[in-house]
């Protein structure tokens, strides 16, 4: 690659971008990253195969590999995953929303037409009742000419009894009588047919009517089931937008510690710059004063200069000299893990993940470490302390707090991994190990070296619980309440720096750093008083 373009990895999305021209400072670099990847400040790390690219410097060593990799932190991608999760929920609803609104429309629609079909039953109805009507009027009139033609038989026979059997008046009698009994046939096949459309109307709309009320309740059960499922498919929704909604509140909450200590970090550092120009203009102001006087006195500046290295060098030869050694009084504000909250004066570590409850955790979950390296403690070795201020209760609680030792200063811990020792939770010893060149972190590991008789999960809060690395042999002892519990091989060279560390998990819900601490009376002799456990692959 020439040396006119960069490529930008962005690692665990396969998308890379190329920079052409590319960038000649760390921050303009920053911000093509933040604009071509939507990324927010402070939120991801940049490295090539060599280490971290966080200045000029390392951008142009970046620039003669021709690739940079982005990483973006852990939270942060929880946040982005779990956003885009909220717009998919809202998505889904809106569709819900939507197709519910559509029910509602085709149920009103149902409705209508159950109103207009129930207008025409009605109508059916009143036909009906006006066709009975008819009907009975029919049969009222068929009655009164059946009366007519018996009358007219009647009169004929008497007629017959007075004026005899006349042939002449016969006929026209009989010819009266049968026209009179065809009108009445007439009149009576007219109204029966009349009945009879009638009948055959009213089967007819009576099926009408049957249909239409099988179709009607077929469109209710069916509006019913789709109203049915989309309650339901409601209710579900509504779970999952508020377990999201819990989630969310959750990591906002976390994002908001971080960003306290990031203001808090910012705060700090911002008067240890005004405490050092404050010192450097004293400083100054001292010298020049100094000065003066020195020159108004005629003192000769050689003699006295060497004089005051000689000085120096008498004390630097002479074997009691020790300088003092900075040694941890509390925690680090800088290495911990994202579930871990620290009070004010930095004492007091807090666990609030809720997986490490209940002894599950991962590689960055309630760890912590000191601002410093160990106590040293002439003739026993180096050793810390710290309180348990509270517990969790309740069921579920088999496993507790780690304790051990980094061999990982906190101002280069990255991503909470380290090298180092962990002894406690559940009865574990847990090696730590990173791999990495030029001093700069490629890859971790850890390996659980050998099951511990020590469960952690049995502390009780104000127990207090020590580490000591041992002067004679390197080993890891662990007190409890001044009592040796578990004493582990673990070979450390008294030239190593070690840190302190501890895991906040199962039981452990709050520990305090014990700067007084100091190792029990006869922590020197562990060697008789527990056999060791455990050596180092």
């Amino acid at each position: 690659m020439g040396a006119g373009k960069l490529d930008i990895s962005l690692v665990g999305h396969d998308r890379t971008e190329t920079l052409e021209p590319p960038p000649q400072y760390a921050e303009e670099l920053r911000e093509m990253v933040q604009r071509k990847f939507e990324l927010y400040p402070d939120s991801y790390e940049m490295y090539d195969k060599l280490g971290a690219v966080t200045d000029t410097d390392d951008l142009r060593r970046a620039m003669q590999t021709g690739t940079i990799h982005v990483k973006e932190l852990p939270a942060f991608q929880r946040i982005r995953e779990l956003l885009s999760a909220v717009t998919d929920l809202q998505q889904a609803r809106d569709q819900a929303i939507a197709e519910r609104e559509q029910l509602r429309a085709d149920l009103k629609s149902l409705e209508g037409r159950h109103d207009k079909h129930g207008e025409r039953i009605k109508k059916t109805e009143m036909d009906i009742q006006t066709h009975d009507g008819r009907i009975s009027v029919t049969e009222q009139r068929i009655d009164r000419l059946v009366e007519r033609v018996d009358g007219h038989d009647d009169e004929f026979e008497r007629f017959k009894v007075i004026h005899g059997d006349g042939t002449r008046v016969g006929e026209t009698t009989q010819h009266a009588l049968d026209a009179l009994r065809a009108e009445v046939a007439q009149d009576i096949q007219l109204e029966l047919e009349r009945a009879m459309s009638g009948r055959w109307l009213e089967n007819m709309r009576l099926k009408i009517i049957e249909s239409i009320k099988v179709e009607m309740n077929r469109l209710s059960r069916e509006a019913k089931a789709q109203m049915q499922v989309v309650m339901q498919a409601d209710a579900e929704r509504a779970k999952e937008v508020a377990l999201l909604k819990g989630t969310t509140e959750l990591q906002g909450e976390e994002v908001s510690v971080l960003r306290e200590e990031m203001d808090v970090t910012r705060r700090d550092l911002g008067q240890l710059d005004k405490h050092i120009q404050d010192k450097m203009t004293y400083d100054v102001v001292i010298l020049k004063r100094d000065v003066g006087r020195l020159q108004d006195m005629g003192v000769n500046w050689s003699k006295k200069i060497e004089t005051m290295l000689e000085t120096v060098g008498q004390l630097s030869d002479h074997t009691d000299f020790k300088p003092p050694r900075p040694f941890c009084q509390r925690w680090s504000s800088a290495a911990k893990g994202p579930d871990i909250q620290l009070n004010a004066d930095l004492s007091c570590a807090t666990g609030r993940a809720e997986m490490a409850r209940h002894g599950l955790t991962m590689e960055e979950t309630g760890l912590v470490w000191g601002d410093a390296p160990l106590r040293v403690f002439d003739g026993k070795g180096r050793y810390f302390q710290i309180v348990v201020d509270e517990i969790y209760s309740g069921p579920g609680q088999h496993a507790g707090l780690m304790i051990g030792v980094s061999f990982t200063a906190p101002d280069r811990i990255r991503n909470c991994r380290f090298d180092g020792w962990e002894v406690g939770g559940s009865g574990r010893l847990t090696r730590h190990r990173l791999h990495g060149a030029d001093g700069q972190l490629l890859s971790a590991d850890m390996k659980r070296i050998k099951d511990s008789p020590w469960n952690s999960g049995k502390l009780a809060a104000t127990d207090r619980v020590g580490l000591l690395v041992a002067e004679v042999d390197g080993s890891l002892c662990v007190f409890v309440n001044d009592k040796l519990i578990v004493r582990h091989q673990t070979k450390i060279s008294p030239d190593d720096e070690v840190y302190p560390l501890i895991r906040v998990a199962g039981s452990a819900k709050t520990l305090r750093y014990d700067k007084g601490g100091e190792p029990p009376p006869d922590a020197c002799r562990v060697d008789t008083v527990i056999p060791a456990l455990g050596t180092e692959e």
